[in-house]
């Protein structure tokens, strides 16, 4: 327990304010208590002053960074409430969902790791301002996506024939009065089959594959897709504090856990939705994360108001929780889109490494 709780704090002193941390000579950081490390240590020592699993002393933002670098402890559905710092696991839940289509149709800036196999990648809006309004071209008022998005890799699912793949970690937002918003992971074979029924592997994720015409293709080709059951999450409104709030991460084989894992925290509360990592085993060849918000899905897009000025962060780290520092990759992989003007890409070095850009 003592060295979970250690590893899990200095994880997420990657991204907490340079105070936080302490520099030795060279670039190697120094492992030092600081506030927060000690209030963690008392907690470990003496659990009659708080409750089991609960940090005193601590931010909301630093409860976020804990808690996204902390696997689940299986696969399942699973919640956490500010401060505690342990899952608990929830009944998931089994919406039919809208697909987050395939598609190449949106200009966007992915965090790419070079060689390096992708296990962790955090998605944030460091600065949100101006926004107003936002509607769903589909679903309207409220409705959008958030996504971390893979490159199109190539796999051979469920030992068949190989494929070109692609994973999704996603978010839907669903504002609408008794509705569920909910937390996934869905999966894509590109072009997999020429049947229009049966032609997808006879193993698949929770919903079934389904076959889905690729209408860029000439030769009839239908893409496989599927999805895992979901994690019921609260509205989370689409305003400037709404996202400000929104940590959005993705987890494939971090720390040797054997699964994928969609994460969303909101500064008072996170969510998580574990399965087993062998789907399509992104862990071999992830090496590009794409995040932002998009439309819900089906292809729609997030329109927000004039004015709206959006600044996103994208985090790598590989799967034994090293930090990457990314470069600046180009393109998305996905259908969905929003209305705003994509900025230029830059690298922040260490410590807190990161991509950054502006949409406006």
């Amino acid at each position: 327990m003592h060295h979970l709780v250690a590893h899990v704090f200095m994880s997420a002193s990657h991204h907490l304010p340079s105070e936080m941390k302490v520099v030795g000579k060279g670039s190697e950081p120094k492992r030092l208590f600081s506030a927060l490390g000690l209030a963690i240590l008392m907690v470990l020592v003496s659990a009659r002053t708080v409750p089991v699993g609960a940090t005193p002393s601590m931010t909301h933002a630093q409860y976020d960074n804990i808690m996204s670098h902390t696997s689940s402890p299986g696969a399942g559905c699973f919640e956490s409430t500010y401060p505690n710092t342990t899952w608990d696991r929830v009944p998931c839940v089994s919406e039919k969902v809208i697909a987050t289509n395939v598609g190449l149709s949106y200009g966007d800036n992915p965090a790419d790791s070079g060689s390096t196999n992708i296990g962790y990648a955090q998605g944030i809006f460091s600065s949100v301002s101006g926004i107003t309004s936002e509607s769903d071209s589909s679903l309207g008022s409220g409705y959008y996506s958030l996504q971390i998005n893979s490159q199109y890799f190539t796999c051979t699912p469920s030992s068949e024939h190989s494929t070109k793949c692609w994973e999704q970690f996603d978010f839907q937002n669903n504002p609408g009065s008794g509705s569920q918003s909910l937390l996934f992971i869905e999966y894509w074979l590109i072009d997999y089959t020429t049947s229009s029924s049966g032609g997808c592997p006879s193993t698949a994720p929770y919903s079934g594959w389904m076959e889905v015409l690729d209408t860029s293709n000439p030769n009839g080709y239908y893409d496989c897709w599927g999805y895992t059951q979901q994690t019921s999450v609260p509205n989370e409104p689409a305003t400037n504090s709404g996202l400000a709030a929104l940590t959005d991460t993705g987890m494939a084989n971090y720390l040797s856990s054997g699964n994928d894992e969609a994460d969303l925290c909101d500064g008072s509360n996170c969510y998580t939705r574990s399965v087993s990592d062998s789907e399509l085993s992104l862990y071999s060849y992830w090496n590009s994360a794409e995040f932002n918000v998009f439309g819900y899905g089906g292809g729609s897009q997030a329109s927000f108001n004039s004015g709206t000025s959006i600044t996103v962060g994208i985090y790598l780290e590989d799967q034994s929780a090293n930090q990457l520092t990314p470069s600046c990759g180009s393109g998305s992989t996905t259908e969905e889109t929003n209305n705003l003007s994509l900025g230029t890409c830059s690298v922040v070095s260490p410590p807190g490494a990161h991509i950054t850009f502006s949409e406006t």
